[in-house]
């Protein structure tokens, strides 16, 4: 490392004054360079900076002055997430979320920052309400203000649930419909059939678009899906936040998430949410993936050099890993 780099690492240290991250209870061994306690701040920031021991990432020039980068500690917690919600297509159907558009994404700046998430279907395959409720909506969105422009979602039912453990309601929508089953006023039950997938609206072929809304029926109250459908047998689901010096969120970082367990094969890539997608009000997660089979993960990014940890995922549970900055 050159002596111009060392001495704006050295500075930015000598600034920093301790990681906002908050506090979590399940400790992974992180394979970030220990900084033992005993050295001052500058020469912790000095000796984070240094590559990490058995690295092959392809090395990459350091940020503008400014901290290291590393994992909280402890690495990540063991959270019951909100998987109060059944899939809302039947397993006879394709259940996966379409990966190529998560929840808070842009498939890789293709399209808009994305409010919910698509399950691709045939068309007719039958709609399930995912919890019992009230239907609020169902029609067409011509001129109806369920996105921020009409004729977005086409034909469309939404749902109002009373949910255990929430405090406020929680909806759910159904876009792209090619026909719809209910009436605004009816009840349902979770399981029963409230429509039939399909293209209308401005889907790209056809698909079940859904959503979660909590605490009032709008577009600017989603939140993701994947932390509130029940994951299938075996897996779980991980999400991750990344926080400045300050608490603050730091945008727009990729996260890979690689399985380590042999015969585990599926790596998962997240966008980080982008302008006008929400985290959970108790966990403000930026990422955030389901249906992981239970087991080992290595979790990374990169940020001036790549970081990593490991997480264990369980099935049924949410497994929340912090990133923060250090002095």
């Amino acid at each position: 490392m050159r002596r111009m780099e060392l001495r704006r690492i050295l500075l930015a240290a000598l600034l920093l004054a301790g990681c906002a991250a908050p506090p979590t209870t399940s400790p992974a061994a992180s394979t970030a360079t220990p900084t033992p306690a005993s050295l001052t701040p500058a020469a912790q920031v000095l000796a984070s900076a240094t590559a990490a021991p058995g690295s092959t990432a392809t090395p990459t020039p350091l940020p503008p002055p400014g901290p290291a980068f590393h994992f909280c500690e402890p690495a990540y917690e063991v959270v019951t997430g909100h998987f109060v919600l059944a899939a809302p297509i039947g397993p006879e159907h394709n259940q996966t979320i379409d990966p190529a558009y998560r929840y808070g994404s842009t498939a890789n700046g293709r399209f808009d920052v994305h409010h919910g998430v698509e399950f691709v279907n045939r068309p007719g395959t039958p709609v399930l309400a995912a919890a019992d409720g009230v239907v609020v909506f169902a029609g067409t969105d011509d001129a109806a203000e369920i996105a921020f422009w009409p004729r977005f979602y086409g034909n469309v039912v939404v749902l109002e649930h009373a949910l255990a453990g929430q405090p406020a309601p929680i909806y759910t929508l159904y876009g792209h419909l090619s026909t719809i089953a209910v009436t605004a006023g009816e009840s349902v039950a979770a399981g029963q059939e409230i429509g039939q997938v399909g293209a209308t609206g401005v889907a790209l072929g056809n698909h079940l678009h859904f959503e979660v809304r909590a605490g009032e029926n709008e577009y600017a109250a989603t939140r993701n899906p994947e932390l509130w459908l029940m994951p299938p047998a075996g897996t779980g689901a991980l999400a991750a936040y990344v926080l400045d010096a300050n608490g603050q969120p730091i945008p727009g970082l990729p996260l890979v998430i690689t399985p380590l367990d042999e015969g585990n094969t599926g790596r998962v890539f997240l966008e980080a949410y982008g302008a006008g997608a929400n985290g959970d009000d108790g966990w403000g997660e930026q990422y955030a993936a389901s249906g992981l089979p239970a087991g080992r993960y290595q979790v990374a990014l990169t940020y001036g050099r790549t970081y990593r940890t490991e997480v264990e995922v369980q099935a049924g549970q949410l497994m929340l890993v912090p990133f923060c900055i250090s002095p």
